[in-house]
């Protein structure tokens, strides 16, 4: 069980039953299987089990209404579902993640919701997401009432088994699209490679594949208000991470300092400890509170680019603060706690540094020579 009591502004008691609940579940079916996630040693069947058991407790489906088979629940709930998920598998959490992304996109589709949303909401089906790059694009050309897909894209959020692909598609050098690309239908492959530098990546490769127009979802460039909408949606739940990493490294050290003695009596007991302990506490819960003003505004329909960039910054220094004291308070390298992979976490968003850069222009932009040092 979690060692931090944790701030829930204005829950209910079936919210933070329902957060209970997944935190109980968490901690006995998926945490023994997180290595196995981390690594990709779970099978298509496995995957399905285990997003079929976490979409009881409202994963992907508890923003969507109850007359389309969903919770009928909000988003502060969800990103806190969420966290508890991700305290016990990063790489679960990010397919629960993509999951989300097109459940709300579906939606939005009545010739595609009546077919993908019920299997998504009680999670019978994997769904990934492409985007172009400088070095590889899916191009689409329009015929009549089709398009013809070809390509390759080396930037994909997805497992190797997804079912659906939610793909960005260049048609020409000022027009890209959001299409969805079905496995049932079209063929297309998803596969690893190693770089230059050895690491393994994903790609995936389409040739010639024919989609009805009314897979089309929406302005998939750069600028358009659904690829801006992806990314801070993205960004704030990357900052969920962030915040289950730095209450998964001060849960662990708190329980150690419990344990562990030092002149007689438990080192959590020392008074600097305890301080720095509670210290810590209040910056995890403080980037908390940041994170559900995210949600608060997804609730109210519009989340702000700004509040999910340093929602983001916010968590992820905190984690790293974390990281740095629970080292100094134990004198000596140990186990985190936290062995999660990070790999998809930059894919669906910019970088978290250039975002810092672009939060600190806009403090000091307009102060003299600041640009110049910038």
């Amino acid at each position: 069980m979690s060692q931090l009591p944790m701030v829930c502004p204005s829950m209910t008691n079936a919210q933070l039953l329902s957060i209970d609940s997944m935190r109980t579940f968490v901690q006995r079916e998926i945490e023994p299987l997180s290595s196995a996630m981390r690594y990709g040693a779970v099978s298509r069947n496995q995957l399905l089990e285990l997003t079929q058991a976490v979409s009881e407790f409202g994963l992907p489906g508890m923003i969507i209404p109850k007359a389309l088979g969903g919770h009928g629940g909000d988003w502060v709930t969800q990103g806190r579902l969420f966290e508890e998920l991700a305290m016990g598998s990063v790489e679960l959490a990010w397919q629960v993640l993509i999951n989300i992304f097109a459940s709300t996109l579906v939606l939005q589709q009545p010739a595609l919701c009546e077919r993908y949303l019920p299997d998504l909401i009680v999670g019978r089906s994997l769904f990934g997401i492409t985007l172009n790059g400088s070095t590889s694009a899916l191009h689409g050309r329009r015929k009549g009432a089709e398009w013809i897909l070809d390509g390759r894209s080396d930037i994909v959020a997805a497992n190797l088994h997804a079912d659906v692909l939610i793909c960005a598609v260049r048609e020409h050098s000022q027009a890209s699209s959001f299409l969805l690309l079905d496995r049932s239908v079209d063929r297309y492959e998803i596969r690893h490679y190693r770089d230059i530098e050895g690491r393994q990546q994903t790609c995936m490769q389409v040739t010639q594949a024919c989609l009805p127009i009314e897979r089309v979802l929406g302005d998939a460039n750069a600028d358009s208000p659904l690829t801006r909408h992806l990314f801070d949606v993205s960004k704030l739940h990357e900052a969920v991470v962030h915040l289950a990493r730095g209450r998964s490294l001060l849960d662990a050290s708190i329980a150690r300092a419990k344990a562990n003695t030092q002149f007689g009596r438990p080192i959590a007991a020392q008074h600097m400890v305890a301080r720095q302990f509670a210290e810590l506490a209040t910056q995890l819960e403080a980037a908390r509170l940041m994170c559900s003003q995210g949600f608060e505004q997804l609730d109210n329909g519009r989340l702000s680019g700004d509040t999910a960039s340093r929602a983001r910054l916010m968590a992820y220094e905190t984690a790293k603060r974390i990281e740095r004291r629970v080292s100094r308070i134990e004198s000596h390298p140990s186990q985190t706690g936290w062995q999660h992979s990070d790999a998809l976490l930059h894919l669906l968003s910019e970088n978290i540094a250039d975002d810092a850069q672009h939060i600190a222009n806009a403090l000091i932009g307009d102060l003299p020579g600041a640009s110049d040092e910038s």
